[in-house]
This record gives structure tokens, sequence and C-alpha cells, in this order.
């Protein structure tokens, strides 16, 4: 019997705490190729929902077709009106946007600043939604 219950519990505790249900809302980019160059420019966003709120990584191409994936802070997502906001910080830099999302596409006021120390370049982007895989 104790066998069994100590089975049980290895069980349960090898269970990821990632692994949690999230219901993705899509990817919206922007991200250009240039064959002559081999360059992409352009921003990425992901966003999932999940029973903790919202979730996402963001991308940002600029040269090279790979960029590194990182994860969206301070998001604020209201699914009534579509309004969403959220930072980014990539060491030096904080991204910032403002918008709307819709069904196809994630619209708004983004910037980019050095931390605080410089004001912003400020963007009006629209990203569109990625078909989805599968």
């Amino acid at each position: 019997m104790v066998k069994w219950r100590l089975l049980g519990l290895v069980v349960l505790l090898s269970q990821p705490v990632w692994a949690e249900t999230r219901e993705p809302l899509g990817t919206f980019s922007d991200v250009q190729y240039t064959p002559e160059e081999g360059d992409c420019t352009g921003i990425e966003v992901t966003l999932w929902r999940n029973d903790k709120g919202t979730t996402g990584q963001f991308r940002d191409y600029e040269g090279a077709c790979e960029a590194p994936s990182l994860r969206l802070e301070g998001i604020q997502y209201f699914p009534d009106t579509g309004r969403i906001s959220f930072k980014v910080h990539d060491g030096l830099f904080v991204h910032s946007f403002d918008g709307t999302l819709r069904s196809d596409r994630l619209k708004g006021d983004y910037s980019v600043s050095q931390d605080g120390l410089i004001a912003p370049d400020k963007y009006e982007i629209t990203l569109l939604k990625k078909p989805d895989k599968g």
C-alpha cells in the first residue's frame, strides 16, 4: 500500500508546473524578409490566455532572421474591448505597446526607450495575425 502511495506522489510531483492549459490567441507579426540581403526586420508577438490571465512572447527582428524570445511583462488585456498593453525589457531597451487586439490584428502605439534615459521613439504599428499551424 505504501509503495502505491509513493508512486502516486512521484507521478503527481513529476507534473511540470508550466503544464497548464493555455488557449492561443495568435501570433501577430509585421516581419519582412529581404531576399537580397537575407535579412528580417519587424516585430512578432505571440499571445495566450490561461487560468491566470494573458501571457506572451515578443521577438524583435533586426537583420538576422532569428531573434530571442522575450517574455511580455505587465500585460493588461480587456477581452470585452480588446484593449491590451504590455512591456518588454531586452537588457538596455524597454519596448512598450498600448493598443487593441482583434481576431486578425494587433494595432496600436509602440515605443522603444533606453530604460527611461531618453525619450522613447513612438510608432503606430499593425501586426497581422499569422495563419494557425496545423
